[in-house]
Formats: C-alpha cells, structure tokens, sequence
C-alpha cells in the first residue's frame, strides 16, 4: 500500500515537504532574529521553486491525457460516415438499396436525445424558448350578415395559436441532410411533400400525431382513378387522389420510419400531442421548397363513403400559421475532413 502512494507521489513533492519541515524546525529553534529572517527568506525562495515546477507537472500530465476519440463513440460521426458511403453525389437521386436502407435504420434505431446533445436541462430550455417565441395571430373575415341588420356583412375575428417549430440542422451536402425537428406541444407542421426523397425518420422524444398519404399511380391505379373522376369537385382542376397510408399516435421510442418517393407516406403532416422531436435523414436534400396540401372540403364531404382510404388533395401555398424558427444544433460536431 506504501508503495503504491509512493509511486503516485512526484519526488519534486517529497523533496519540497523535506525541505519545507527542516527550515521550519530550524526557524522554531533559531534565537538570533538574523538568521531567523535568513531561513524565512529560504523558505520563501523554496515555496515560490516549488509552485513553477508543480504548475509544470501538471501541464505535461494533462498534455500527456489520451485523446478522445469522437469517431468511435460518437453516433452522429457514425451517422454521417454511413450516409456518406451510402449516398454518393452522383448518385443522390437514385434509390438506395434496402441493404444499406436497413444499415442506417439499425444505426438510428440505437440513437438517443443525449447523443445529439439533447439532455433534461436542453429539452426544458428548448421548451422555455418555444413558449417566449409563442405567437396569437388574430384572422378577421368577412362574413355574411344574418337578415334583419343593416349591413349585408361583418367581420368574424378569429384566435390562432401557433407554436412555432423549432428546427436544427446539422450538416447538409449535395447527396443527404441531417437535421432535428422540436415540436412544442400542439404545434403542427402541415400536410407537405418530399418529391424525389427518400426520408429516414427517428422519433426522439415525446408523443405525435402522423397522418401520411401517398398519391395514387396513374399507371398501377388507372381503374380506381377512373370511377373517382365522377367525384371530382367541378372547377378544381389541381386536385390529385391520394391514398391514406397511416394515421396514427406515434411515442418515443420506437423503430425508425422510412418513406420513399412513390411509397411510404411521401405526404405527411405532425402534430404534437405533447412535446417531441424527430431526426431527419433526407437523400437528396431539399433542393426547394416542399410542396403543401390539404383535404379537400375534409374527408367527411368525399362521396365515396366505400373507400374511405382515398381523398382528394388540393395544394395550398405555405401556411401563415406554420413557423419554423432555425437554432444552432448543440451536440457533437461533425468532422467531414
């Protein structure tokens, strides 16, 4: 056991404690108020040597520290490695191999807040931000007045909460993006497209709901587009018929979600139930902006009430309600060298 303290110890700090014991004993025993002063000033000059070379000991130990090393643990390094060997620029808007599909859904399967920076004190800071940002918009229309007033019309004030969306990105290039998407409860990002997209989803935290569609193939689907013609709505030359892949409450955590340009839920639309975050993998990235739909008239006005799967879609510009605040990403740094 002594030996073992020994050997942790430097012998600059033995020497000093020797040194330091011998001219205070010499100090307590001297009688001659000189040679008192002389041993205090001894052990002054051995103090001061002792402190420069302590403060260099230290330095070379903490030079001396193993380095860490990011590549090995550091699961976003690993995610940008696997999509850069996975998506290579000439070939960002070919379709990827369910192999290599199957590599990063395993990889992001195995993601957590913490991992991406997202620790408790985060999440409530983020929260914290999403609640100052917090905006009422107040929508005034013109209404038909009831009979038996003057004026034909009036004005209908509505009240509309938008929790703006909070989103981070951390690396984008020519093949693939990565970013985080942070919903306070009830915020929504409306019903949006990924044209030509394949897009891997990880759901971090929190609960949401997902509705996904995806628009029927005029080739595979020509007999069911055909009998729906008859419910076209006269005069909505734009709608499309779409097809409804999923409905449902999704919670953290569960599998990772891949859609795909034709299939998938390539249309689709979140809303919080409390608040919650996704990871975005999109290959080839954004190169506009998405397109934005919504029911027509709403699911309960389609006629065909035997196929209840299907629904008109009719695109809409951006929504004024939908606010997506940029912030910088807090987690590891990707090397990309």
């Amino acid at each position: 056991m002594f030996l073992q303290l020994h050997s942790m110890i430097p012998d600059s700090l033995v020497k000093f404690v020797f040194g330091a014991v011998t001219l205070l004993v010499l100090i307590l025993k001297q009688t001659n108020e000189q040679k008192r002063q002389n041993l205090q000033l001894s052990l002054l000059v051995l103090l001061l040597a002792f402190h420069e070379d302590f403060k260099n000991i230290w330095k070379r130990r903490s030079f001396e520290r193993p380095a860490v090393q990011m590549s090995s643990n550091n699961v976003v390094q690993m995610l940008y490695e696997l999509c850069k060997e996975t998506f290579s620029p000439g070939e960002a808007d070919e379709l990827p191999s369910q192999e290599a599909i199957q590599r990063l859904r395993a990889l992001l399967d195995t993601v957590k807040p913490i991992d991406l920076g997202f620790d408790e004190a985060a999440i409530e800071e983020i929260e914290q931000h999403a609640s100052r940002s917090f905006s009422r918009r107040v929508i005034r229309r013109r209404v038909p007045r009831r009979s038996g007033t003057g004026d034909r019309w009036a004005t209908s004030v509505a009240y509309v909460h938008t929790p703006p969306v909070t989103y981070f990105h951390i690396y984008q290039c020519d093949s693939f993006s990565m970013g985080i998407f942070c919903l306070p409860k009830s915020a929504v990002i409306p019903l949006h497209d990924h044209r030509g997209m394949t897009v891997l989803s990880k759901f971090l935290y929190g609960s949401m709901h997902v509705t996904a569609y995806d628009w029927l193939d005029p080739v595979t689907n020509r007999d069911l587009i055909s009998e729906h013609e008859n419910s076209r709505p006269p005069g909505r030359p734009g709608l499309r018929l779409a097809e409804l892949k999923s409905e449902a409450v999704l919670e953290a955590p569960c599998e990772t979600s891949v859609l795909y340009p034709t299939t998938g839920g390539n249309i689709h639309s979140f809303t919080a139930v409390t608040s919650c975050a996704v990871l975005d993998i999109l290959t080839p990235p954004y190169r506009d902006d998405p397109s934005y739909y919504r029911p027509y008239n709403g699911r309960e006005n389609k006629r065909d009430v035997d196929d209840e799967s299907t629904v008109w879609l009719e695109e809409v510009e951006k929504p004024d309600n939908f606010i997506l605040r940029p912030r910088p990403y807090p987690g590891p740094v990707i090397d990309d060298t």
